[in-house]
């Protein structure tokens, strides 16, 4: 359903039953969700509207996004008014440790040397792309942009591409595999992946597309202090050994 055209371009709303695809959904797809029971979704289907006995469970696509349909909670009923919901607030996006307020500058010291474990070994170089958050490259990444569609996510909106993106892990499905091993195809992947735990799942993806494309994205474990020490938009290097060499961004 999130890779095939299945929906009509005019559809604004998705009702679903399963919570994944509630999550992934707005992100995945650009609409709003309706959450019910597998009898709400039929009925919804043949009625051709959003049919639930409760108050509708929405999320939303993007802020400002067209208002999904109110349940069809009989107007005058007790349920009526419970029926309306405003759409949920969208989670602050900040930089780890941040507060809101632009970074400052901070006097920019020799390059520092943090010693890893190269699990899919190799040479990269690019910016940081610092998240605290685990992040599921399956229905969490735009593998023909590159852009973090999760719309959850506290880096959601940002490109990957070309980046070292530097995250605790990843999150959910096996299908991540896939999805890196697709980003790397079509060359929308990060230059590199830093973690602070071993992840078989996109290793497989990198390894694999190494084997296919002779191409791979180096990916590095860290210790949790280490891992912590890096700020966004730091500029590193990845060496086939696992060493990064981290030189300030001039941001604290």
């Amino acid at each position: 359903m999130f890779h095939t055209p299945m929906l009509s371009p005019q559809a604004k709303v998705v009702m679903t039953n399963s919570g994944k695809c509630a999550y992934y959904a707005p992100g995945e797809l650009g609409v709003k969700v309706a959450f019910g029971s597998l009898a709400d979704c039929v009925r919804s289907a043949v009625e051709g509207r959003v049919v639930r006995a409760g108050p509708p469970v929405t999320g939303t696509a993007e802020k400002g996004s067209p208002s999904p349909e109110r349940s069809a909670t009989p107007e005058g009923s007790p349920n009526a008014e419970r029926g309306r919901s405003a759409d949920p607030p969208r989670p602050s996006r900040r930089k780890r440790g941040g507060s809101g307020e632009p970074p400052r500058k901070a006097p920019a010291g020799p390059p520092r040397r943090l010693t890893g474990r190269a699990v899919v070994p190799g040479e990269a170089q690019g910016a940081a792309l610092v998240s605290a958050e685990p992040l599921s490259f399956w229905g969490g990444l735009n593998t023909a942009t590159g852009e973090i569609v999760d719309r959850r996510h506290e880096r959601s909106g940002q490109v990957v591409t070309g980046r070292v993106f530097v995250l605790p892990g990843g999150r959910g499905s096996s299908t991540a595999s896939a999805s890196l091993l697709e980003s790397i195809r079509a060359g929308t992947a990060p230059a590199a992946i830093i973690t602070a735990r071993t992840e078989p799942v996109l290793a497989l993806g990198s390894i694999i597309a190494d084997e296919l494309y002779g191409r791979s994205v180096p990916m590095v474990v860290l210790s949790e202090e280490a891992f912590r020490s890096i700020r966004d938009g730091d500029r590193l290097t990845v060496e086939p050994d696992g060493t990064v060499t981290v030189s300030s961004s001039g941001e604290e």
